[in-house]
């Protein structure tokens, strides 16, 4: 049988060729389509992965920086960092690259100021080898009120007669000797910090000095008269006036309050003082190594405290020392003394730390004065003698002959200094007066637990 192919007419078969094409031309459009959307998705995908993990990259060049304020204020090109310039301002920078090929790139910005700035970028590589996605924020970080400085204050400081602010280091033969002042090896880094934005925040009058950095908040001014000056020793014995470089305005400074021990929480029992004879000497009170409790304590004539341990004395009233009586500390004794409503050291009275003892003076009430002999520290170490000023103790004065040795942290307290024996040591307060012929030596050894702390604000750039 022979078969006949069937024959369509030529325009029929035209149709279905176009018909076939136009069907694969939708399903390679539907394809391609549905493949560069996949394509994109992915791509949005990793791209926002890579996103997200430039913030712990970033994350690790602010903790780099941190660290680096902390540990290496000193030393501000140790552990890798590099030495440079921004914008006329000196910078130091470093980078760090991790396994997967992302890496940080951080800059301390003003890293010496009182509100240094970390920039800190990190880099992820992008997808589909498109380079690297970066991010970057700008952290300011805000110093803690520490020792750093001689003198940090929340307001006001004035300066009068012939007051002196230098510096010594009791940790270097080279800054003193035998651990004590010595004129001939002070230095200038009796920095003098306020974050007062008043005009003028700092007032230097007659022939008072400052042999160090002077820096207020920012707006504030320095008004200086009579040969009063700031600047550096040669400065200070040739000219008057501020010297170049040693006047800034960008304080910024978190003063913490100070809060009392909990030991003295109100269900805490104290144990009460007893008198007792101690080498054949009578004493009002004897404290061993615990802790004591009193609501005033008040002594006169040649009445005294004898500490023979590491005591700790709480006094939620006035503490009122005069005429001749006095507390003593043993060698290798120590005393912790809180006080209520008020502190008071008058006539020829005075408070003794012998030396190898150690004493913490908490002020709790509004006002604090010492004066008479004053504070006796017998070991010449102003790490062994402390001076906390509670949040209600807003009023501080020192009068008395003998030298304030220790450092004080005060910082809702006026502080009126007029002591002829002169401070050694450190101060933190709301505002400072010096109203005598009152040198200040501040002791760069207490600098040690400086440093820039977790007060800091985060924006992304």
């Amino acid at each position: 049988m022979k078969l006949i192919p069937s024959r369509l007419p030529r325009a029929e078969c035209g149709n279905v060729l176009i018909m076939t094409l136009v069907f694969f031309g939708i399903v390679a459009l539907t394809t391609a389509g549905y493949l560069s959307l996949a394509k994109s998705r992915a791509l949005i995908r990793a791209r926002s992965t890579a996103w997200n993990t430039a913030i712990p990259v970033l994350e690790a060049g602010i903790e780099e920086g941190f660290t680096h304020l902390q540990d290496d204020s000193n030393a501000l090109t140790a552990n890798g960092w590099t030495a440079g310039t921004l914008g006329g301002q000196p910078v130091v920078t470093k980078s760090r690259t991790f396994p997967d090929g992302s890496y940080f790139s951080v800059v301390l910005y003003t890293a010496l100021k009182n509100s240094p700035l970390i920039y800190a970028s990190g880099f992820v590589p992008a997808p589909f080898s498109q380079g690297y996605i970066a991010r970057t924020v700008r952290v300011v970080v805000t110093n803690q009120a520490t020792f750093a400085n001689a003198i940090q204050a929340k307001s006001t400081l004035t300066f009068s007669r012939s007051s002196v602010v230098d510096s010594f280091d009791s940790s270097n033969t080279n800054g003193s000797t035998g651990g004590l002042y010595d004129p001939a090896k002070r230095s200038a880094n009796g920095n003098v910090v306020t974050d007062s934005q008043a005009k003028p925040a700092v007032i230097l009058g007659d022939s008072a000095h400052i042999y160090g950095q002077l820096d207020t908040g920012p707006g504030g001014t320095v008004t200086t008269s009579g040969t009063a000056t700031v600047g550096d020793l040669v400065w200070g014995a040739s000219h008057t006036g501020i010297e170049s470089g040693y006047a800034n305005d960008d304080a910024n400074i978190a003063f913490s309050d100070v809060v009392l021990p909990s030991i003295f929480s109100a269900t805490t029992s104290f144990l009460v003082p007893m008198s007792g004879t101690v080498n054949g000497t009578n004493y009002t009170y004897v404290l061993a190594g615990n802790s004591y409790g009193l609501t005033t304590l008040a002594l006169s004539g040649a009445q005294a405290v004898f500490v023979n341990g590491n005591a700790v004395l709480s006094v939620s009233g006035n503490i009122d020392l005069s005429w001749r009586s006095y507390i003593y500390i043993a060698p290798g004794a120590s005393l912790q003394l809180y006080g209520g409503t008020g502190i008071r050291v008058g006539g020829s009275s005075y408070i003794y730390i012998a030396p190898g003892a150690r004493l913490q003076l908490y002020g709790g009430g509004a006002s604090t004065t010492l004066s008479g002999a004053g504070v006796i520290n017998g070991t010449g170490n102003a790490a062994n003698f402390s001076y906390y000023g509670l949040t209600n103790n807003t009023t501080l004065s020192y009068s008395a002959a003998s030298a304030l040795i220790g450092t004080v942290y005060a910082p809702e307290a006026s502080f009126t200094f007029s002591g002829t024996g002169g401070m050694y040591g450190a101060a933190v307060v709301q505002s400072y007066t010096s109203s005598g012929a009152s040198p200040f030596h501040y002791d760069q050894a207490l600098s040690g637990s400086a440093g820039h702390t977790v007060h800091f604000s985060y924006t992304e750039l």
